[in-house]
């Protein structure tokens, strides 16, 4: 797992970062994988916010290996962020603070981000975030 993806799970989660990721996945109504010669590169989905529907929580975590898929994950995420978007009308989410990569993409995504707020289990700060269907 990315450095910068672990800090973020330990910073805003009791979990460790592989238990976050299999409850992400076990608990999202859609997961992807991206892979390269069958090691997994990136995993991203979206979780239900609440059984009443109509807003979802997007997460993705990657591997170092993401930067050899990088120019046809940025020329395919769109996509499935719309697909998100068609299932949740709604997506929303918090970015940890330091993460500025992250951040930049979420923000090309057409994410709106919002002042930083403590809600990291030590005060860390996260960008809350959030994209609505037009």
């Amino acid at each position: 797992m990315r450095e910068a993806d672990i800090v973020e799970v330990m910073a805003s989660s009791a979990e460790l970062p592989f238990n976050a990721l299999d409850s992400s996945v076990r608990r999202s109504t859609h997961v992807w994988t991206a892979t390269v010669d069958g090691r997994a590169c990136l995993i991203f989905g979206v979780v239900p916010f609440s059984i009443l529907g109509g807003m979802g929580i997007p997460w993705l975590l990657g591997t170092d290996e993401i930067a050899l898929i990088s120019r046809p994950f940025i020329k395919e995420c769109k996509n499935y962020v719309g697909k998100m978007n068609k299932a949740y009308p709604s997506l929303a989410n918090a970015v940890h603070a330091e993460n500025q990569l992250s951040i930049r993409w979420l923000k090309w995504l057409g994410f709106s981000i919002h002042p930083a707020q403590k809600i990291g289990l030590n005060g860390e700060l996260f960008h809350p975030f959030e994209k609505r269907l037009k």
